[in-house]
């Protein structure tokens, strides 16, 4: 993919990703790279980032595509079911995925329905039972059961303390 960028933009790359620059003028260009280190201790890092780089879009893609859907489907969130895609087992991804990110898969797919959750929560008009059945879950007990867990707050607590 190729993006244009001008004067003053920022790009923020995650640790890993491909990527060439050019300028489009002759006066060339000047720019600043902040790096963050990853710990992979294996030689054949570069295409373990970039397996880690695929099956994180695939859980984007995924917790997106559940997210919102009337008819949402937990099964489209299960790192099986993207290790199949990939033709890799499922200890493999989960594997190389904790290397590259630091994390399991389950917990990524859980930081991002966490994401969603708070946001969801600090629409004061959107009844938390509704958030719940957004974010897939069958019914509102399990998913303020997960909630607090997560924050230590009830899905209710959290939303009167952020609207303050």
């Amino acid at each position: 993919m190729e993006y244009r960028h001008e004067q003053g933009d920022i790009i923020l790359l995650r640790p890993g990703d491909i990527h060439a620059s050019a300028s489009g003028s002759e006066n060339g260009f000047t720019y600043f790279c902040i790096h963050s280190q990853l710990q992979i201790k294996d030689t054949s890092s570069i295409q373990h980032i970039e397996l880690a780089h695929r099956i994180a879009m695939l859980i984007e893609a995924a917790t997106q595509a559940t997210i919102f859907d009337e008819q949402n489907d937990p099964i489209r969130l299960s790192v099986d079911r993207i290790a199949s895609q990939l033709r890799i087992s499922p200890s493999h991804c989960n594997r190389i995925f904790k290397q590259v990110y630091g994390v399991p898969p389950r917990k990524y797919i859980s930081d991002l329905i966490l994401r969603e959750a708070k946001a969801l929560l600090l629409q004061a008009d959107l009844p938390i039972d509704r958030i719940s059945m957004l974010l897939g879950y069958r019914d509102i007990a399990h998913f303020s059961r997960q909630f607090k867990r997560w924050t230590g707050l009830s899905p209710l607590q959290y939303r009167s303390q952020s609207l303050l």
